[in-house]
């Protein structure tokens, strides 16, 4: 239980950090697809209040999301 505690913050750390870089950008603001990947970060905030851990496809979200913003 301790490990998934661990990676539970962890991944919450990841979706912060990322929410971050999203709101300190300017383009974040326009658009479409700005509002759906605010959506997204929401879905996988709320993934991990409930406790659960981020899939690879939510990982590699993330990940696209430095690259675009």
């Amino acid at each position: 239980m301790e490990l998934v505690n661990r990676e539970l913050r962890r991944h919450l750390i990841f979706v912060v950090e990322a929410e971050k870089h999203i709101f300190q950008n300017p383009k974040h603001l326009k658009g479409v697809d700005a509002y759906k990947d605010k959506r997204t970060m929401d879905k996988l905030k709320n993934r991990i209040k409930d406790g659960k851990l981020l899939r690879i496809e939510d990982l590699q979200f993330l990940e696209t999301i430095y690259e675009k913003y």
